[in-house]
């Protein structure tokens, strides 16, 4: 029997004494909220007890949710959020008999409770005032809050039905040891951080915001292959701003509302920033889902989907993560990592490496479960090592703002503006310097592991000393140290040459042994002589 608009007459038509029907204990049935945790399945469940027996029942919410579909798109974060499901699968526990109409074939008649009783005043009330709202008798509309004892002999109950909920499940030995039964949820005490973005930003700092997000979330194989420049993120900006100008978001909900994901992604995203409409930490995490639930959506996009859900748990967070704010965060992630085969984003590695890998050591339960997001952490550790087995064994102890940083260029500048440092979150001391947007690709892989504030310089030390040029050029000049036949090196400078023409006269010199080349005429100074001008390209 499921929850309908007569339920509530029918509920209210069931015979209502003060004893249960047995006559031994009081009809009197104490409830809760619960997050199970467990996969693939995780939700919200509603536990019923009557205190004196300890008989128990249990109703997934929301109510008629599929035996294996996952029910971490009802997440209440209030009292009045959970009493609507609660209210239902109260009603539907009365009416079905506690079960007894599934598997009894002569099952005992229902009958009404005499009095309801729970531990949080926040879901008392909004139960209450559902139960009111429904025109369920108003005798049930003054739930009790209890304390104390009848709060022990209910954690037991459910204790005991957690510990067969798991052997049910095939789950033994030390994993089971590990699951620990979820209290009761409390709202009363709950506290969440500010977590949609600032109404009042300018428009530039929510689409940067916006960027940043969406970027986050994709996998790792589609991350550019060197660092943006200030002018692509420009670019990226202003493309972002044109979009937002071009597609209102009425028109983006009524066509997330019709069912397109990636239109739910945009207008989820936008909620969460206020971009053209006010900030809304619900509908966000409404339409999120509704791009999990969609049938037509795609592996990729429902995995957008679960990396972008990760902050919406974590980040609402005051100072410690809660138990089921914690588990739902990592059920997301885990999922998200799934449907990308294995080419997780940076959201789910972060998530991996800051927040579940430590909390781990305290709630072991977390190492049990979301296999697949372990597997993609154990995976970029391995590159990480293997990285940092390539580069540690030469890695200098500072940048060198006058030299390129990538490994087999000696190109150097006579002052820091000649070269461009990484426009990445390292530290300013360790910043690398490129010559050209070549060589800053060439080391991206070296660079990529420590362009991260607090990380080690990834600058390698050269296969050769790298001299530096004494002489005085112009103003604004690269150089590079050419090796002649005898082996003496003399530095080549230009201040109109570019790094990719030096590099060319170097080889050709070297190779050749020649003072000249084509259209170039220059003048080779020994290691620390003076010099006006060094080199002239002739046009």
């Amino acid at each position: 029997m499921s929850f309908n608009k007569d339920s509530v007459q029918l509920f209210n038509a069931l015979p209502r004494n003060p004893r249960a029907p047995s006559g031994r204990v009081p009809n009197t049935w104490h409830f809760d909220l619960r997050y199970v945790p467990l996969e693939p399945t995780p939700g919200h469940l509603l536990f019923i007890v009557q205190i004196e027996s300890s008989y128990i029942y249990t109703e997934r919410l929301p109510l008629g949710l599929p035996s294996r579909s996952s029910g971490v798109s009802f997440f209440p974060e209030t009292g009045g959020a959970a009493a609507p499901e609660v209210c239902k699968g109260l009603i539907h526990a009365f009416l079905d008999g506690f079960g007894e109409h599934k598997f009894e074939r002569n099952p005992s008649p229902p009958f009404a409770p005499w009095k309801f009783t729970t531990e949080d005043s926040s879901l008392a009330a909004a139960v209450g005032t559902e139960f009111k709202r429904l025109g369920v008798r108003k005798e049930l509309c003054k739930i009790e809050v209890v304390k104390g004892k009848p709060l022990d002999v209910a954690h037991q109950a459910f204790s005991d039905f957690w510990d067969g909920l798991k052997k049910t499940m095939g789950i033994t030995g030390i994993v089971a040891a590990t699951l620990t039964a979820p209290n009761s949820i409390v709202f009363r005490n709950l506290q969440l951080a500010k977590w949609v973005g600032d109404a009042e930003a300018d428009d530039d700092t929510k689409a940067l915001a916006y960027i940043q997000r969406l970027t986050s979330t994709r996998p790792l194989s589609m991350e550019d292959p060197h660092l943006k420049t200030g002018d692509q993120m420009l670019k990226d900006l202003n493309a972002k701003m044109e979009l937002f100008d071009s597609v209102c978001v009425h028109t983006l909900s009524r066509e997330a509302d019709a069912g397109n994901a990636e239109a739910a992604i945009d207008y989820a995203l936008r909620l969460q920033f206020g971009i053209g409409c006010t900030p809304s930490r619900d509908l966000f995490h409404y339409y999120l889902n509704k791009v999990i639930d969609n049938p037509n959506a795609t592996a990729a996009v429902k995995s957008r989907a679960h990396a972008l859900l990760i902050e919406w748990y974590t980040g609402s967070s005051t100072d410690s993560l809660y138990y089921r704010y914690l588990h739902a965060a990592a059920h997301h992630a885990n999922e998200s990592a799934l449907l990308s085969n294995g080419d997780v984003s940076a959201s789910i590695l972060f998530f991996a490496m800051y927040t579940l890998e430590p909390r781990s050591h305290q709630v072991l339960e977390l190492c049990v479960q979301y296999k697949a997001v372990w597997a993609a952490l154990e995976k970029r550790k391995k590159e990480i090592e293997k990285q940092k087995g390539m580069t540690e064994r030469k890695r200098a102890q500072d940048a060198n703002r006058y030299i390129c940083a990538a490994v087999n260029c000696y190109i150097q500048g006579d002052k820091g503006a000649m070269l461009k440092q990484c426009s990445g979150k390292c530290d300013p001391d360790k910043k690398p310097a490129y010559c050209s947007k070549e060589c800053q690709r060439a080391d991206w892989k070296t660079h990529k592991p420590y362009c991260r504030p607090g990380a080690p310089c990834s600058v390698l030390e050269k296969d050769h000393p790298v001299p530096v040029a004494a002489g005085k050029a112009t103003q604004g000049s690269l150089s590079i140290p050419v090796t002649r036949p005898g082996g003496e090196t003399v530095m080549v400078s230009s201040s109109t040459l570019g790094p990719e023409t030096l590099k060319q006269f170097k080889d050709w010199s070297e190779a050749r042994g020649s003072r000249s080349m084509g259209s170039f005429r220059v003048e080779c100074v020994p290691i620390g002589a003076e010099a006006d001008v060094v080199a002239e390209h002739y046009v």
